[in-house]
C-alpha cells in the first residue's frame, strides 16, 4: 500500500514501485526484533546503532521507547540530528536508497541513527519490531521507465554515473562496506 500511494503522488502507474516488491519474489526482505539496553547516562555520547541510510524500498518501525533520530536538511538546521517521536498505535516509516534510485532522486532515503533519549527514558531498554522491505534480488536498481532519459541522482544526491546494480548484488556491496 505504501508503495502504491508513493507512485500514485509521482504521478507514475500505482504498480511501478510494488511491482519492485513482490513479496513472492527471492529478496532480501526480513523482519527484525532488536533491543537495545538501557543507559544510566544518556549524555549524547553513546550510539546504539551508527548514521546510515536503509539499503532498501521502505522499513517500516515499531517502536515505543523512542532514541530513532534523523538528519535535518533544513538550510538552517544542515546536519543536526533530531528526534522521531513514536505515536502510539502507529509504525514509522523509512524510505531507503532503492527508491532514490527508482524515483531517480525525487525521493530520498533519510539519514538516521539511534541513541539513548536522555533523562529517564534513556534507562530503559529499546525493544523495536523492523520489516526491512526490499526489492526482488534481480530487479535492476534504476530509474523507472519515465525518468531514463534524466540525468541520473545517486543515493548521496549527486547527478553522475554510478554502476547499475541488482538489488540483491547491491545489498551484498552495502553489507560488505558495513563490515569495514
Amino acid at each position: 500500500m505504501i508503495l502504491r500511494i508513493l507512485a500514485e503522488q509521482l504521478d507514475l502507474p500505482s504498480d511501478e514501485f510494488a511491482k519492485r516488491n513482490k513479496i513472492s519474489s527471492l529478496s532480501g526482505d526480513h523482519i527484525r526484533m532488536t533491543k537495545m539496553p538501557g543507559c544510566d547516562s544518556a549524555d549524547g555520547k553513546r550510539i546504539g546503532l551508527a548514521s546510515h541510510t536503509d539499503f532498501g524500498s521502505i522499513t517500516v518501525l515499531f517502536n515505543w521507547v523512542g532514541g530513532l533520530q534523523i538528519q535535518s536538511h533544513d538550510p538552517e538546521r544542515q546536519g543536526e540530528w533530531a528526534f522521531v517521536k513514536p505515536l502510539p498505535g502507529h509504525a514509522i516509516i523509512n524510505l531507503g536508497d532503492a527508491m532514490v534510485k527508482f524515483s531517480n532522486g525525487r525521493l530520498k532515503s533519510g539519514k538516521h541513527r539511534v541513541v539513548p533519549l536522555p533523562g529517564p527514558p534513556g534507562q530503559l531498554d529499546r525493544y523495536s519490531l523492523v520489516y526491512f522491505v526490499r526489492p526482488a534480488d534481480d530487479v535492476l536498481l534504476e530509474p523507472v521507465e519515465q525518468y531514463k532519459d534524466e540525468p541520473v541522482v545517486t543515493v548521496g544526491g549527486k547527478v553522475g554515473e554510478e554502476g547499475v546494480y541488482t538489488a540483491g548484488e547491491w545489498l551484498s556491496r552495502r553489507l560488505k562496506q558495513m563490515s569495514k
